[in-house]
């Protein structure tokens, strides 16, 4: 080539021109990349969705599988026995009755006795089935049931009673088993009483005779329930003693230290002789306890009361009345009268009650 023309060319080589993308192209390469991006959100909320739906169906598995089984109460639909007395109850199947028998005897004074008797009403070898226990009230005085049962002689040769303790029953203060006393006693202690159960046995009384009769007095004495019948009550407080009394007793001015009729109480405006309800009233140092008329007296009971040797009597003289009074060295009468002796046997517990709620100070 003539040297003049190769002067005329350009040093570097002319690059082809770049081709513009076609629109169409594009369009198609957004639309892909979009429908990518859609169908991989798609999936991970699908994944995610299901594997928390996976993981709280599996929580729901492991807590019902986890729920403990709730215990059935086997006296939950049993009869309820109660004793207004001392106001205790217990439960038992509805396939037995229950006879309560009360019990006092002279030669052991302060101390009641009640049988409770469980039968089918059937007969075995011409015999009535039947078991039971005996629940025996003594006052504590001011004793622990270790400091009064352990060591004490056991009836059984020359062997001595251990205490062993044992959960107590609703409302009970302590409670425990006598070792070598026979027939698994047990002893509560409810303020200012002991209650011990003494069972009496015949292993043909359950219809399955294979049943263990003990099995089922454990479950009626796991149901066994003290009550405070004073919970609920008034307060009279002076400057020498104080005690409770129920809403129905309404206090009386009278020369005596406190007096009380029921709501319900009416008399003849005579001696008066009362006709209806009761009255009661309480005596300190006024010695009426030391000049006890007893004319008419029918019946009479030593009780502990206040600490010290007291007396109940019932008396029937111009009235019918109850006499608390003590033998010692305090000087307190606590009565009550009423329309019959029927009526004052009705009112005896409650007026009990009252009379153990007094305390001097």
């Amino acid at each position: 080539m003539d040297p003049k023309l190769r002067s005329q060319l350009p040093q570097n080589p002319i690059q082809p021109p770049l081709e513009n993308p076609s629109p169409d192209g594009a369009l198609r390469f957004a639309k892909y990349l979009w429908i990518f991006l859609v169908i991989l959100v798609g999936t991970t909320v699908i994944g995610s969705t299901a594997y928390l739906l996976n993981r709280n169906q599996a929580r729901q598995i492991s807590t019902v599988q986890s729920s403990p089984t709730p215990t059935v109460d086997p006296t939950a639909n049993w009869k309820t026995q109660t004793n207004k007395d001392y106001n205790f109850s217990f439960r038992y199947s509805s396939k037995f009755t229950v006879k309560e028998e009360k019990k006092t005897y002279k030669e052991v004074p302060n101390t009641t006795y009640y049988d409770y008797t469980f039968s089918t009403g059937t007969l075995i070898q011409d015999q009535p089935d039947f078991s039971g226990f005996t629940i025996t009230v003594t006052p504590t005085k001011g004793k622990t049931i270790n400091q009064t049962f352990s060591g004490a002689p056991s009836g059984f040769g020359d062997s001595t009673i251990s205490v062993s303790s044992i959960p107590p029953a609703q409302g009970s203060d302590e409670a425990a088993k006598l070792i070598n006393a026979g027939n698994a006693v047990r002893v509560y202690r409810v303020g200012e009483n002991f209650f011990q159960v003494v069972t009496f046995q015949n292993y043909n009384l359950l219809p399955d005779k294979s049943d263990d009769v003990m099995k089922y007095f454990d479950q009626i004495l796991s149901t066994l329930k003290f009550t405070d019948p004073t919970a609920n009550w008034k307060t009279f407080e002076n400057s020498k003693f104080t005690m409770k009394y129920p809403s129905n007793w309404i206090p009386q001015a009278s020369e005596f230290d406190i007096a009380f009729r029921s709501t319900d109480y009416a008399d003849d405006h005579g001696m008066p002789l009362i006709t209806s309800g009761f009255a009661a009233w309480f005596t300190l140092n006024k010695g009426y306890s030391k000049n006890i008329n007893k004319l008419g007296l029918t019946k009479s009971e030593p009780k502990d009361w206040l600490g010290v040797k007291a007396e109940l009597d019932t008396l029937n003289y111009e009235g019918k009345r109850m006499l608390l009074s003590t033998t010692g060295i305090i000087d307190a009468t606590f009565s009550m009268g009423a329309a019959s002796i029927e009526a004052l046997e009705k009112y005896k517990a409650e007026f009990l009650s009252v009379a153990d709620t007094i305390k001097l100070k």
